[in-house]
């Protein structure tokens, strides 16, 4: 009789466990933009989405998105690879608004896949203001082989190429000029989910921003999204009140 009630609690087990895969959960979370050396945006997110073993998504509710301008730096300590970056500002609203990953959908196979960005990057070069500013959109970021290219009046221009989100390693390698071949930023992502979907999830993205300013052909940017699934309560309940229940049936029929 032991037995066959521990068979029925596991079965309940993998029924829960199994069914909320499919279900939406809640989610917490910050998208991290970092540009060279300078300091980065966290932008804080939350809503509900889908994890599962294979895919996440999120959206088209997301939070991660911002409109404050917010000047970073100035000319007065402006050095590789920030320079000649002297001001960045998120406009738009601009940041990530959906996005979808999948098991091998990563580079190399892992998981991961595109998710573009929403909005523009405001970029402010060479100081002190006023000074030149550049509207970069951000469509390019999160996209494996994407690019996206502006020019300012003083003839200054930036190019931005996109990678893909991934769990795995990432780096950002220079092309041209005295940083050809060198690693300017490298970072990792993680996926420390039950089987349920619950838990933490960290994705991270590179993208090469080339400009035509001698010294600082190849700026780094690094971004990070951090995604922790929370089991949803009546979930939670359901499944403790089955086990507890089964548990009590089977010490009555015990004692008997």
């Amino acid at each position: 009789m032991r037995k066959l009630f521990n068979l029925v609690a596991a079965g309940l087990l993998a029924f829960v466990v199994g069914g909320s895969q499919a279900n939406a959960l809640a989610y917490t979370g910050t998208l991290e933009l970092v540009i060279g050396t300078l300091p980065g945006f966290n932008l804080p997110g939350a809503g509900d989405g889908v994890s599962e073993a294979g895919s996440v998504t999120i959206g088209p509710a997301a939070n991660f998105t911002t409109e404050i301008v917010v000047p970073v730096s100035n000319a007065t300590n402006m050095t590789f690879p920030a320079f000649p970056i002297v001001d960045l500002a998120l406009t738009g609203p601009a940041g990530l608004t959906t996005a979808g990953f999948s098991a091998g959908g990563g580079v190399g196979g892992g998981f991961g896949g595109d998710a573009p960005l929403a909005g523009n990057a405001k970029i402010g070069l060479f100081g002190p203001p006023p000074f030149a500013f550049l509207t970069v959109p951000l469509a390019a970021f999160g996209v494996e082989g994407a690019s996206a290219m502006v020019s300012s009046p003083l003839g200054v221009s930036i190019t931005a190429f996109g990678g893909g989100w991934t769990t795995g390693d990432i780096v950002v390698i220079g092309t041209s000029g005295p940083f050809a071949g060198v690693t300017l930023a490298s970072d990792s992502g993680t996926d420390q989910r039950t089987a349920g979907g619950g838990g933490t999830i960290v994705l991270v993205t590179p993208t090469l921003a080339k400009t035509n300013v001698a010294g600082s052909e190849n700026l780094p940017l690094i971004g990070k999204l951090t995604l922790t699934f929370v089991p949803e309560p009546g979930t939670l309940m359901l499944l403790g009140a089955g086990v507890t229940g089964l548990a009590l049936i089977g010490r009555r029929r015990e004692r008997r």
